[in-house]
């Protein structure tokens, strides 16, 4: 997982800096998102999380053997988008998405230019290329990667589905503080019984809006598959 903040840049830095003048309510992390949100303390996955980026790193293994095959090739994958930025001002709309099996990482091509988070999330691509190698290869997971002066936290979780936040810290100059400054929330199918084994259900993305007390939140939800 050590270079899950070089792969994050590379693939949201253009979609994140859209945000900046709109971002969406919905389901997200369990304990909320705070401007004034601490640090957890630096250590190991525990069990039950482990558990946890097991099932998904596999459900993201299968999804990207499944996109490459001829099933999902043809139709539609449909997201509603539900947004609100640093003045409030709120916005929704409905994105018809094609997947593009080929092109590494592999995306969702949306019939819109508004904002839409297109990368398909894997076991080799992504957030958690590193973290599920680890998971492979029965290694220990820190909850915790340094890139820069930026510090990541991811924290694994069950909220209806399989989900993991990932939170971004970086300091405030002040005594060695460290300031949050975005979250993303990402919740997966891990049962191949009620849905596409993999997918991405739910993206939430929450960012500081500068030095006030205000936050936007982006929240795109799969709806299904036509």
């Amino acid at each position: 997982m050590s270079n899950l903040r070089r792969t994050h840049l590379l693939l949201t830095s253009t979609f994140m800096l859209a945000l900046a003048g709109c971002g969406g309510a919905g389901s997200k992390d369990p304990t909320g998102y705070s401007n004034n949100a601490q640090m957890s303390v630096v250590q190991d996955l525990s069990t039950e999380e482990r558990s946890i980026a097991t099932r998904i790193c596999y459900a993201y293994q299968s999804k990207s053997s499944s996109f490459r095959g001829q099933t999902y090739n043809a139709g539609s994958f449909i997201y509603n988008i539900d947004s609100r930025n640093c003045v409030d001002a709120r916005t929704s709309y409905t994105v018809n998405a094609v997947l593009k099996p080929l092109t590494v990482p592999m995306t969702m091509e949306p019939d819109t230019a508004k904002p839409f988070q297109k990368t398909v999330q894997t076991d080799t691509t992504g957030y958690l290329t590193q973290l599920c190698a680890k998971i492979r290869s029965n290694k220990p997971v820190s909850n915790t990667v340094t890139e820069t002066s930026t510090k990541i936290q991811i924290r694994f979780f069950k909220d209806t589905l399989d989900s993991y936040t990932l939170r971004y810290f970086t300091p405030t100059g002040t005594n060695g503080a460290m300031k949050i400054t975005s979250a993303e929330t990402i919740k997966v199918r891990t049962d191949s019984s009620t849905g596409i084994l993999g997918m991405d259900e739910k993206y939430t993305i929450q960012q500081t809006c500068g030095t006030s007390d205000k936050y936007s939140e982006f929240n795109q939800n799969f709806i299904n598959f036509l």
